[in-house]
């Protein structure tokens, strides 16, 4: 009866506590892959057997973070690759990316800005990912020391290096920094 007993209760399955437990030093990882296995192997379970579990903060916390990064990796692939956004606020995100990149973050900050007022109330996941980007990057660029450069600054140093380049012959790059 106790073999038996023990066969049975090693087929049963684990409890919401158990499968938050393995779930949990995977969710506080750094490692995306480590995030995934999480969810594939504990959170899907855990949220279609337990609807109401105790733990909803705690994993939609989680799936954000998830999703921010997925959101933010598909942004980078796309420029890379030099394919379109699949969205909206995906396009958005990235055009305010760009001009952080180049330096330009007063209009990085403006653009970021105008997302998430378009965006915060949308119901889809995927502007909900972008929403969350540009509130970390406006907290980000807000936080950086100094002011940073007026945006007038920044545009005079770039017609300056775009002039440069057009003496020198590079026409192409002078073009695209004046663009």
């Amino acid at each position: 009866i106790a073999v038996i007993g023990v066969g049975v209760w090693s087929f049963l399955p684990p409890s919401e506590d158990e499968l938050f437990a393995k779930a949990k030093p995977l969710m506080e990882s750094e490692n995306a892959v480590d995030w995934k296995r999480a969810e594939e192997s504990y959170l899907i379970s855990l949220k279609e057997r337990f609807p109401n579990t105790k733990y909803a903060d705690q994993i939609k916390q989680f799936d954000d973070r998830f999703a921010m990064h997925r959101a933010e990796k598909r942004v980078l692939n796309n420029q890379r690759l030099g394919r379109q956004p699949q969205s909206e606020s995906e396009r958005q995100y990235g055009e305010a990316w760009r001009f952080e990149q180049i330096g330009d973050r007063l209009t990085a900050w403006q653009k970021y800005d105008a997302l998430v007022n378009l965006f915060s109330k949308s119901e889809s996941g995927d502007d909900h990912a972008f929403v969350n980007l540009a509130r970390r990057q406006i907290r980000l660029i807000k936080s950086e020391q100094g002011s940073g450069e007026e945006q007038s600054i920044f545009v005079q140093k770039q017609l300056k290096r775009a002039s440069n380049l057009a003496m020198t012959g590079d026409l192409l790059k002078a073009r695209r920094i004046l663009d």
